[in-house]
Formats: structure tokens, C-alpha cells, sequence
């Protein structure tokens, strides 16, 4: 008796699909074609970005909505024209007339809104390039659902992701700072909580507070070792150019949803129900996008232009989209509650 073989639709799109009751339905592209994509574009990978003209038969790449996919077949496109497609959080995506699109029109995006939302790919389209174009030349506005969080693997990590987070976002690590003692670790917060919270998780063993300031003194027997890493990775340094390390970036989810928190309840603010962190650095800034875009969240930045208010005479502001509790600050979480 030969073995049987069964045929599953992916979770979402093709799901609905093969389900729908509709007279004629219609989803996906040309089988075995492949969808052109320039060779120099970056693609996702549980071990962070690659070069698509450098994948193989076998890869893992990271999607959308469906987990991690292997590379079923490679398809060599030629020359073909190459459209960029704007996004209006400043994105710039690359394809060509075949590549395919899911995305909601003004009207579904309304029917997804007030759905249950369990599934990000409900009430969508799918069609190329070409297709949207014609849309974007008639002047419809049109929607890409938010990604699922990824997956990426989990690592041994030199500090905790949190620890991390409070550090970069109120950490004194100029280089004179922390050659001073080498016993502790300097953060400059005035909530208890969260000091509370960063030594615990380093396991302190005392806190030390300078009264005429809000910097705190959090000895620990790992303060060498997490002093060593920073000088090493250069984040002794100054808040305009501070940044993530890319091992955090693409850490396991919890790790990074971790790093996250460390991060707001440090320079992050809950305003009218929506969330922003704050900082100086252009490359933190970038950092923090691909962070939270990685985490499922939507994610835009304006620019503060009062150069009188700060020292790099640049700050950037970056708006998270989400109904999550992205921090574990008591402040924060009393702010948001307001809203709710």
C-alpha cells in the first residue's frame, strides 16, 4: 500500500482561499515561475539578512505570516525592470512587475479593524506589482498588513537583554565614567522600579544613590565582564551614538521583546494612548525600527529640529503602533491605564 500524502494550505491567505463559498476565486501567481526580486535585495533569515543573489536550494528564509520557509527552487530572471515602491513610514521595497502584494484596500482595511484581528492576513488582496500601480495611479490608498513576529534563534547573550536596554537608554558609559570602578555600573533613573528591576536582574548585591542626582551606583560581580563587552562593542560612548548590538537585534523573540522594555522604561513616554522613545542617535533610531518591526509592531519616526535642546541639535522621535505593553515601568503602565 503506498504511503499517502497530505496537501495543507498555508495558515492565512490560502486558508481563506480554499474555503471561501464564492462563485470564482482567484489567488497567487503563475506556479514555478518565481517572482522577480533584484539580486542585490536583502532577505530575511532566522540568522538576520542576506543578499538574495547569494541564497541557495535549501535556505531557511524568514516570511511574513507563515514562520520560516526553505528555498524550494531559485529561478534567474534576466534583465527586467525594477519598480521601487515608496512606503509611508519611509520604507523602499524593490520588485519587479510579477512580484506579489498582499495588501488591504480602504474598505477592507475598515473590515479588519473591526474583526477580531486574530489573523493579520484577513480581508486582503494579492496582486502584482503591476496591478498596484494601476491602483496607485488612480489614486486608491492602500494598506500592507503588519508582519507577524519573527522568529529568530535564541542566543547565549553576553548581558541580559533588559540589563541591555536600561543601559543604553540611561546608562552612563562615557569612557571616564566607567573606568572609575569597575565593581559597578552607573545608570542615571529616578524610578524605583526600575532600578530595582536592572539590579535584579544582575543579581546586585547592593545599590548605592548620589543624592545630589538621580544616578545610582549598582554594584555586581558581573560589572567587569559587562564593562569589558561595552568598551568592546563601542557603547562606552555618548547617547548620539549609541546603538543595538546586532546579536540583540536578532535574538530570540523573548530576548527581544525584553530588550524592548529595557529600552522605553528608560527613554520611552506613554502620550494620549500611543507610545515613543526618544533618543539622539540616528543609528539607535534605525535600530529601533527594525527592533519593533521584527516584534510585529508598526513603527514610524519624525525629526525634532530644536538644536538649542540638544547637544547633537537632532533628536528623533519613534512612534510605536501597538496595543501590546511593550515595558514593565510602573510609571508607564499607571499612564497607559488613563487611556484604556
Amino acid at each position: 500500500m503506498s504511503e499517502q500524502k497530505v496537501i495543507r494550505p498555508n495558515k492565512g491567505g490560502q486558508e481563506h482561499f480554499v474555503r471561501t463559498n464564492v462563485d470564482v476565486a482567484i489567488y497567487g501567481g503563475i506556479l514555478a515561475g518565481g517572482k522577480p526580486t533584484p539580486l542585490n535585495t536583502k532577505v530575511l533569515t532566522p540568522r538576520g539578512w542576506i543578499r538574495n543573489g547569494d541564497l541557495k536550494v535549501g535556505d531557511e528564509i524568514c516570511t511574513p505570516f507563515n514562520g520560516v520557509q526553505r528555498v524550494a527552487q531559485l529561478f534567474p530572471q534576466g534583465v527586467k525592470k525594477i519598480y521601487k515602491m515608496y512606503l509611508l513610514d519611509g520604507r523602499v521595497a524593490e520588485s519587479g512587475e510579477e512580484h506579489l502584494w498582499t495588501f488591504r484596500t480602504n474598505k477592507q482595511r475598515y473590515k479588519y479593524v473591526n474583526s477580531d484581528r486574530s489573523d493579520r492576513t484577513r480581508w486582503t488582496f494579492t496582486e502584482t506589482t503591476a496591478q498596484l500601480i494601476k491602483r496607485l495611479q488612480r489614486g486608491e490608498r492602500l494598506y500592507l498588513p503588519t508582519n507577524d513576529p519573527i522568529e529568530f534563534e535564541r542566543k547565549d547573550l553576553p548581558i541580559d537583554p533588559y540589563v541591555l536596554g536600561v543601559l543604553i537608554g540611561d546608562g552612563c558609559m562615557t569612557n571616564s565614567q566607567w573606568t572609575d570602578n569597575r565593581k559597578c555600573l552607573l545608570i542615571s533613573n529616578n524610578e524605583n522600579d526600575v532600578v530595582k528591576r536592572f539590579a535584579s536582574r544582575l543579581k546586585s548585591t547592593r545599590i548605592v544613590e548620589y543624592k545630589k542626582s538621580y544616578t545610582k551606583s549598582v554594584y555586581c560581580d558581573d560589572a567587569f565582564a559587562i564593562h569589558k563587552y561595552l568598551k568592546d562593542v563601542g557603547l562606552c560612548t555618548y547617547s548620539y551614538n549609541k546603538y543595538i548590538p546586532e546579536e540583540y537585534l536578532f535574538s530570540f523573540l523573548e530576548q527581544r521583546k525584553e530588550l524592548l522594555a529595557g529600552l522605553f522604561d528608560t527613554d520611552g513616554c506613554v502620550d494620549d494612548g500611543s507610545f515613543q522613545f526618544t533618543t539622539t542617535s540616528e543609528r539607535l533610531r534605525d535600530d529601533v525600527l527594525h527592533l519593533v518591526r521584527s516584534l510585529g509592531y508598526n513603527a514610524t519616526w519624525n525629526k525634532d529640529k530644536r538644536t538649542y535642546k540638544y547637544t547633537s541639535g537632532v533628536c528623533y522621535d519613534v512612534v510605536i503602533h501597538t496595543s501590546d505593553e511593550i515595558f514593565h515601568s510602573k510609571k508607564h503602565k499607571e499612564r497607559y491605564a488613563e487611556y484604556l
